[in-house]
């Protein structure tokens, strides 16, 4: 069995493009989301014997903007969130759930089939071990997501192979 691929750019965007039935732009960030800085949600994806695999992490502004446009609030719903520093409960399932497909990019033939398992919200902090995972030099691409008519926000994602 291989390892859990990492997404490219283009897999990432198509991706969410096809969710959020939009123009996405995923663009080279080139600094890493520190979730206990940076206000960000993250996601552990997890193969069947428990063992993290990969992971995700979004920033804030990412969340309220995915969050919004997923679920066709407008645009302004998902600045009053960034402006207020609070993300609603459905913002928070939009958010769970675009990440829950998003394991879709990690689930490649002779890959381990991995899903969803926990997410931390933004704020939430992160126990030591699993901050250490998601703020070290692995396998990773982090991107700038622009998604069309809402605004751009920090993606993260990370195999730990």
């Amino acid at each position: 069995m291989s390892l859990t691929p990492l997404p490219n750019a283009k897999e990432m965007r198509d991706l969410l493009e096809m969710l959020m039935g939009r123009q996405v732009e995923v663009n080279p960030d080139y600094e890493i989301i520190k979730p206990d800085e940076d206000y960000a949600a993250v996601a552990f994806f997890n193969d069947a014997m428990g063992t993290v695999c990969a992971a995700v992490t979004m920033d804030f502004a990412a969340c309220a903007y995915a969050g919004a446009a997923l679920q066709l609030i407008p645009a302004a719903g998902a600045e009053d969130c960034i402006k207020d520093m609070v993300l609603e409960d459905n913002y928070i399932e939009n958010v769970y759930e675009v990440l829950n497909v998003f394991s879709s990019l990690f689930n490649k033939e002779g890959a381990p089939h991995v899903t969803i398992g926990l997410m931390y919200t933004p704020g939430e902090p992160l126990p030591a071990d699993e901050l250490k995972m998601v703020t070290s030099y692995v396998e990773r691409r982090d991107s700038i997501i622009n998604v069309d008519g809402y605004g751009k926000g920090r993606m993260g994602v990370m195999c730990f192979n």
